[in-house]
């Protein structure tokens, strides 16, 4: 058990890490440069998951950056599928095809782009997993060192019967 307490914690600060790091990714897409951008394919794509399925607002759109025009997908730095079809249909009535948007692109990157800039409470949860696992792994740790604690106690009252009295 303490082995795989310690793996929890180390997978868990692995995911907070990697939570933090994408959220302030996706908190920078704020400054990032402008371009027009036109809507020309938007739809909600089904996706068959293990339980049933979620709902996946697909957006495409080009826009051109120093003369060069690119072809962009991404609605938010994080993109995450909707179990419920009516709020990826919320999503997709924002970006109609044929609709002038503003894309924001990374300068070193033209090609990293998002329609929704900055970060958005569903992007906490990533971190909040990590957070999660890293709780887990230190309550695993306590269970374990009462339970110890318990068998000690036990079998040291076994062996030494005149401490029952």
């Amino acid at each position: 058990m303490n082995v795989i307490s310690i793996l929890m914690s180390f997978l868990g600060l692995l995911v907070l890490s990697f939570g933090v790091f994408l959220g302030c990714m996706a908190y920078s897409t704020k400054s990032w440069r402008t371009a027009d951008a036109w809507i020309i394919a938007s739809e909600v794509v089904e996706v068959r998951t293990g339980t049933g399925f979620s709902y996946r607002p697909s957006v495409q759109y080009k826009y051109t950056v120093n003369g060069e025009e690119y072809t962009g997908t991404s609605i938010r730095f994080i993109d995450f599928n909707h179990w419920d079809r009516a709020a990826a249909l919320r999503v997709i009535e924002l970006f109609p095809m044929g609709k002038r948007v503003e894309a924001r692109y990374h300068r070193n990157y033209p090609k990293m782009t998002v329609l929704d800039p900055g970060a958005h409470a569903s992007d906490l949860l990533v971190p909040v997993a990590g957070i999660v696992l890293i709780v887990a792994a230190f309550t695993l740790r306590y269970v374990r060192k009462r339970l110890l604690r318990q068998q000690s106690q036990s079998s040291s009252m076994a062996s030494n019967p005149t401490a029952m009295r």
